[in-house]
């Protein structure tokens, strides 16, 4: 536990150079200097990319005419997107059934895309690249239109 401390309080004075000092065994190695540099800029880019979906989604349901900030509200914004969809709300329950929720998520972002004058590809697109189809349904000039269909509810 000492060696740990004091090989930290080695790494933070400003006498060493970029590469740490790490203890391994109990025997004192050079760690590589990138590690430094590598957790934040990933810690970013992961900030970047949830602030971007969460951005996505909130202006999808309000291109929708639902309230944008149900989209970040868990449970709550698949019953909302259920509604977008005209999808019934029991549905949900669908959800906590093993494989049968792929299926119902696999429709959804098929009625998603048809909602929005969208075909097939782009209902690909949503299941397999949402981090970029998600954000061109947003900001995109596509248009909301609801769907028809028969609800037994």
């Amino acid at each position: 536990m000492n060696t740990y401390i004091s090989s930290l309080f080695q790494f933070i004075t400003p006498s060493t150079s970029l590469a740490a000092v790490c203890t391994a065994n109990g025997q004192v190695a050079d760690c590589p200097g990138n590690l430094l540099f590598a957790a934040p800029l990933l810690f970013v880019i992961w900030l970047a990319v949830l602030l971007l979906i969460v951005i996505s989604y909130w202006k999808v349901f309000s291109k929708a005419g639902q309230p944008g900030w149900a989209s970040i509200i868990p449970i709550y914004n698949i019953i909302v997107l259920f509604r977008i969809t005209n999808r019934p709300w029991w549905w949900f329950f669908l959800f906590l059934i093993p494989i049968v929720n792929w299926v119902i998520m696999i429709i959804l972002m098929n009625d998603l895309a048809k909602s929005f004058g969208k075909g097939l590809g782009f209902t690909l697109g949503l299941i397999f690249l949402s981090i970029i189809f998600f954000p061109i349904l947003a900001f995109g000039g596509s248009t909301y239109t609801k769907p028809v269909r028969d609800l037994m509810v």
